[in-house]
């Protein structure tokens, strides 16, 4: 365990101690089990705003960033919850007397909202992760286009005699790949899957010896051609 960490978790048991110290001090008036339970709550709430130095909300690796898709969600039930509780806290022992199985159901209906909230957060960033899978189901293909271009561009760049229309051509292909949208539909699919092929065949004819041009410029046409019905098949 780093020293940062070492240092972070004695700073919170000491805010923790203010806490329960604190209590001991000004309320020594309450009822035993009343200030126990004034204890445990603010100390929920004391570790619902520093759980994350410990397990942070945000997850920075992660791909889909997930976590992003419930951080409001989240916080707006844990502060809801801080002031609804905290308020109870001051109204229940100080304005008016409650007793201790009052107020103890009144905290368990606040942490039961509270939990509520925070399901709901998980709910939002499961969600969150569903819709980036399935982005990402939809972009494989249009991944794989544009790779597979980029790769026959760069072929291009390195060899001698190449005619300027095939390069020319090749590259506003690669271009045009990164204005096609994402598109679930079956047509888009084999659409797709029809570009893949072709492509393929371009690169096949970068190893023909002669160069054959006719032949090359023919697969270009029909991956042109694929490209444009790809590019608006917007159903």
């Amino acid at each position: 365990m780093g020293a940062k960490k070492i240092l972070l978790i004695l700073i919170l048991l000491f805010g923790e101690a203010v806490i329960i110290v604190g209590f001991l001090h000004f309320g020594r008036n309450l009822d035993s089990n009343i200030l126990a339970l004034n204890i445990v709550v603010s100390s929920l709430i004391y570790s619902l705003y520093f759980i994350d130095l410990f397990i942070p909300i945000i997850d920075l690796k992660s791909s889909h960033k997930k976590t992003v898709g419930s951080i409001g969600i989240r916080w707006f039930t844990v502060i809801l919850y801080t002031i609804a509780a905290i308020s109870a806290i001051v109204i229940l022992n100080i304005s008016y007397s409650f007793l201790f199985l009052s107020q103890l159901i009144i905290q368990c209906a606040l942490l039961f909202a509270l939990a509520g909230g925070l399901f709901f957060s998980l709910i939002a960033a499961d969600k969150v992760e569903k819709v980036y899978e399935e982005e990402k189901a939809l972009r494989s293909n249009l991944n794989e286009m544009k790779n597979r271009t980029g790769k026959i561009l760069s072929k291009l760049e390195l060899m001698k005699d190449i005619p300027t229309d095939v390069f020319k051509r090749i590259t506003e292909l690669n271009e045009g790949l990164r204005f096609i949208n994402p598109n679930n539909t079956t047509r888009a699919k084999e659409l797709e899957n029809k570009y893949l092929i072709t492509i393929n065949e371009i690169n096949d004819c970068l190893l023909d010896t002669p160069f054959n041009y006719e032949k090359i410029v023919e697969v270009i046409q029909q991956c042109e051609q694929i490209y444009k019905e790809r590019k608006h098949d917007k159903r």
